[in-house]
């Protein structure tokens, strides 16, 4: 018989979709089992990969949601961390955000660990690239197909943002901490362009539809010639982390492995990728750790998976049966 993953239970508020047990509807979790600290990646192997990294994985709480979300929440360093696979674009980053703040309390910091494309031949594969110059969001606009053929006053087709900031210490952490992991040659720094599709928005063109996408690519270069990361997430979560209530109580990164260049249609290979995920996934987890947050910036109930010392016979730490993890693996070193 098939094995399903667990639901959350009948939902009391539609505005606020919690169930009685104060789960999150698309997350599956709640209070206790995310914490202040949030590393969001896409790929659920690179979340297992960093929760492998924790200090003791035995003592790692993990969830997966039959939404496909899969939460550990343990300690790296002795300092409380939560590794979520996110999956992709701009709607799962906003169910990430928004339903983690909806169970912590205080100050949170998000760093996106994902890959991207380049569009400049000397950014190559495998670089590190930080969006410490924020991020800019360009999207569809539908209208522009929508419109009569002829129309005297055509719609451009796509759309594009204005710069959303990101927080320059926490890029500043994460930063410094790959240049140590990685070497500097391998990091780069710029303005990150968020699309909302992978294909048309991001320049490729598909001979069984009309995406009017081929200027793209150029038009980036043209008019946005800081961009060094092609993505579908960064934007949104800088958005929201600059929207968040009351102000500053969400601080946000990102950094992307640069798997393809669009100048040069080189792909990274699968090897480089594995190696570059690890070096990084240990850099970005000590530069969050190292960010500093005072006790009264975090969330210190005894509800929460992460309390060690007397609290630990109290509260078991858990994991899912049906999740990805069931049993003890080997820790993986960053150089693997």
């Amino acid at each position: 018989m098939a094995k399903y993953l667990p639901k959350v239970g009948d939902i009391v508020n539609a505005n606020a979709p919690l169930d009685a047990e104060g789960r999150t509807y698309h997350l599956g979790v709640k209070r206790g089992e995310v914490c202040n600290r949030v590393i969001s990646v896409g790929d659920p192997n690179r979340a297992r990969l960093l929760a492998d990294m924790f200090d003791d994985y035995g003592k790692t709480f993990c969830r997966t949601s039959n939404r496909g979300f899969t939460v550990y929440t343990g300690r790296y360093k002795d300092v409380p961390v939560t590794v979520i696979a996110t999956g992709m674009g701009t709607p799962m980053m906003d169910f990430v955000v928004r339903e983690s703040r909806a169970i912590v309390d205080n100050k949170m910091a998000f760093v996106r660990l994902g890959t991207c494309g380049t569009p400049y031949p000397e950014t190559e594969v495998g670089t590190v690239v930080v969006a410490d110059k924020g991020s800019l969001l360009c999207t569809h606009n539908v209208d522009a197909w929508l419109q009569p053929e002829g129309a005297a006053d055509p719609a451009e087709p796509y759309r594009y943002s204005g710069r959303i900031p990101c927080d320059q210490q926490l890029c500043g952490e994460v930063t410094d901490s790959l240049r140590h992991a990685i070497g500097e040659k391998w990091v780069a720094h710029g303005l990150n362009c968020t699309t909302d599709f992978f294909y048309s928005t991001q320049g490729r063109t598909d001979p069984h539809f009309d995406d009017r996408a081929g200027h793209i690519l150029d038009h980036l270069r043209e008019n946005f010639p800081e961009v060094r990361s092609i993505e579908m997430e960064t934007a949104h979560l800088y958005h929201l982390a600059n929207v968040a209530l009351p102000k500053g109580s969400i601080v946000a990164s990102a950094a992307c492995i640069a798997v393809a260049n669009r100048s040069t249609d080189e792909f990274i290979k699968n090897e480089v990728l594995r190696s570059t995920e690890a070096k990084s996934g240990a850099a970005v987890l000590d530069a969050i750790t190292k960010y500093p947050m005072s006790n009264e910036e975090l969330m210190l109930t005894g509800e929460c998976v992460w309390l060690h010392g007397k609290l630990a016979d109290e509260f078991k730490f858990s994991v899912v049966k049906d999740s990805p993890v069931g049993s003890p693996r080997k820790k993986v070193k960053p150089s693997e």
